[in-house]
């Protein structure tokens, strides 16, 4: 739920308000941590995160630069979703070893999901 933040100016006898919407900076439908989750606002948050290609030309290697960009166009929840999406999700594809390929697919590429980093995923083997 988008709030308003009011800002009053004086200036000589005159007083302004401008009013600009603003964005909760969680994903609650009350205060942090209280009430439930707001999918659409999560949704809408993502499809408005650009391409990748768009996001390394924008980052030119600078996670200040990445930070200041996705607020300007996506608002101040885009960043941190992003971060915790890269942080926490550590699947990734692998090429399935020649063995193991299954013949009746009719192609030597063939990949399969591993949920684990690769350093959990070696221990385990």
């Amino acid at each position: 739920t988008a709030t308003l933040n009011a800002t009053a100016t004086t200036s000589g006898s005159d007083t302004s308000i401008s009013q600009q919407p603003t964005q909760p900076a969680h994903f609650y439908t009350e205060t942090y941590g209280v009430g439930t989750k707001d999918f659409a606002l999560i949704g809408a948050t993502i499809d408005s995160i650009p391409s990748i290609d768009e996001l390394v030309a924008a980052a030119k290697g600078s996670n200040a630069r990445l930070k200041e960009y996705l607020n300007k166009v996506s608002g101040p929840l885009a960043y941190p979703l992003l971060q915790w999406v890269i942080s926490s999700n550590h699947a990734h594809v692998e090429p399935v070893p020649p063995q193991h390929k299954i013949p009746f697919l009719g192609t030597d590429h063939q990949f399969y999901l591993v949920s684990d980093n690769p350093e959990k995923e070696r221990q385990f083997r």
